[in-house]
């Protein structure tokens, strides 16, 4: 059953990507060697996801890099071999990466239209078990089943395009091959991976496939082609452009793009939060590394000098108010006095506030009344034992001495 909507899991940006067809007709072979029919692109487009073309001619680490980088893949009609072309080859990698990340509660869509469907087929499968059941250039309605109208692709429908598409020839079918029903159900892979939406009849009077839906993974497939009912304008093939069926393609590519936007809807993997891939470390250039590396090492090294001036200048202004030295007038340099830990040398007493200071000039300071006593023995520092300038002829008292050297 669908789940609720999770407002926090939308994304507004996603990228679907589009495996290319290499290129066979002689006029197009100058542009390039892959091409995706812009009808696809416009298609997934107008539903409000940008795309991301995916060329056959890369390696597996190549493609699994820009798995990582979309959230859904679509796979076009077109004319290959679906089980030794590399557009089979590319697929095959991108739906085992779908499978092992839908299975690890990576939310990743897979939608195929025309051969697209019959190559998810294979996929599943294992084998080829398309046969004829030609339809060419022809719109037809749906059959619907059962199951259609308890499906995700189907569920926002009105019921007026619902009955329209089971009477009206909406669906533009341009094909040779498909699955016929009762290949389907008598395949127990395919019975049970898909979901049979839709069947239809085929000019040989076979009943083939035309809507599928995956049980348990995100994988859709329509035998027709809903593009072409907004983007193809070619007279000579039979596109329906009514209002249903205008209606019908833009739908239905809102749906594919929702599904990529929209984490968990109708799928058991409700806790997926979809968001657009990152590029990660190992996508980028040395060079980037070294800023980036650069950068955090000065960061660092900032951060690292700042706190030690801080913190300097914390411990000093502690050690101010502590001490109260702007409360003592010196008339030496304040900024070279060296109270040697806060503790005078003579009397081995910690400096207190307001206390009265004699410094000496190699800036060491003392008690006064201490260096006063000192001075009175020994006419050197207390500290370094540097003497004092002068002979006691010259000072003819201690204080008038320590007066002079401060």
């Amino acid at each position: 059953m669908p789940t609720k909507l999770n407002q926090e899991a939308l994304n507004d940006r996603p990228v679907i990507g589009i495996l290319t067809q290499i290129v066979t007709d002689e006029v197009l072979k100058p542009f390039g060697r892959t091409f995706i029919p812009s009808s696809y692109v416009k298609f997934i487009e107008s539903g409000g996801s940008r795309v991301m073309p995916i060329r056959l001619t890369l390696n597996t680490a190549e493609y699994k890099k820009i798995f990582e980088k979309i959230n859904g893949l679509l796979f076009i009609g077109g004319a290959v071999d679906l089980e030794t072309s590399d557009f089979a080859r590319v697929a095959k990698i991108f739906y085992n990466l779908a499978l092992k990340a839908n299975d690890e509660g990576d939310f990743f869509p897979i939608w195929g239209t025309c051969m697209g469907m019959q190559l998810l087929t294979v996929l599943v499968a294992g084998e080829n078990l398309l046969a004829n059941t030609t339809a060419e250039n022809i719109a037809l309605p749906l059959n619907l089943t059962t199951a259609a109208s308890s499906s995700r692709m189907f569920e926002g429908f009105p019921s007026e395009l619902m009955r329209a598409l089971t009477q009206e020839p909406l669906t533009g079918n341009f094909h040779h091959y498909g699955l016929t029903v009762e290949t389907f159900q008598g395949n127990e892979k395919l019975q049970s991976f898909f979901s049979l939406l839709s069947t239809n009849v085929a000019e040989n009077k076979v009943h083939f496939v035309s809507t599928i839906e995956g049980k348990r993974y995100p994988f859709y497939g329509v035998q027709w082609h809903p593009e072409v009912n907004r983007f193809q304008w070619n007279r000579k093939l039979i596109f329906p452009h009514s209002s249903h069926a205008v209606q019908l393609s833009s739908l239905l590519a809102e749906f594919f793009v929702n599904e990529e936007c929209f984490c968990g809807l109708g799928l058991v993997y409700s806790n997926k939060s979809c968001t657009m891939p990152p590029i990660t470390f190992q996508d980028l250039p040395l060079n980037i590394y070294m800023v980036i590396f650069g950068t955090g090492i000065f960061v660092f090294i900032l951060s690292l000098i700042f706190c030690c001036y801080f913190i300097s200048k914390l411990r000093h202004q502690a050690q101010s108010e502590r001490f109260g030295y702007r409360e003592v007038v010196l008339k030496g340099d304040p900024k070279k006095l060296n109270l040697h830990g806060q503790t005078c040398a003579v009397c081995l007493e910690d400096f207190k506030v307001k206390d009265e200071l004699g410094v000496l000039p190699c800036q060491h300071a003392f008690h006064r009344k201490c260096l006063v006593k000192w001075l009175e023995v020994r006419c050197v520092c207390p500290m370094c034992n540097k003497p004092i300038a002068g002979s006691p002829e010259q000072h003819h008292s201690i204080g008038t001495l320590l007066d002079e050297l401060v």
